[in-house]
């Protein structure tokens, strides 16, 4: 499978689309220029990428807050690695300590397949 860009492209693509307050505005204003901005500060974010076989997973868990990731940020997701097609496998929830939250982590887990040729 040959995709539009690296691993470590994608997960900058991820992350920016993650903690982008309007991800329409992000893929008009910066995305679509093909400019990888640098990754944000903030909350412990985390995302894995395994490619297998014609399809990416991709998972992101981030500690303390929720993996906010609306069907306009899937849109854009697809759109910028080349994918037709993209759906969130799973969603999960581990809880922290009861006082001061530590440990917590929300996770999300999509594919992406049907890729564009490049």
């Amino acid at each position: 499978m040959k995709l539009k860009h690296t691993i470590d492209e994608i997960k900058l693509i991820v992350e920016q689309i993650v903690r982008s307050p309007d991800p329409y505005v992000l893929i008009e204003n910066r995305l679509m220029n093909d400019k990888i901005i640098k990754p944000y500060i903030g909350s412990e974010l985390f995302i894995c990428i395994n490619e297998q076989e014609d399809c990416l997973f991709i998972t992101v868990t981030n500690m303390y807050e929720y993996v906010n990731l609306t069907f306009g940020m899937l849109d854009v997701l697809s759109q910028k690695i080349g994918c037709k097609e993209i759906s969130e496998i799973s969603r999960n929830f581990i809880d922290g300590c009861e006082t001061c939250d530590y440990g917590s982590k929300y996770t999300i887990e999509l594919k992406c397949w049907n890729f564009i040729n490049v």
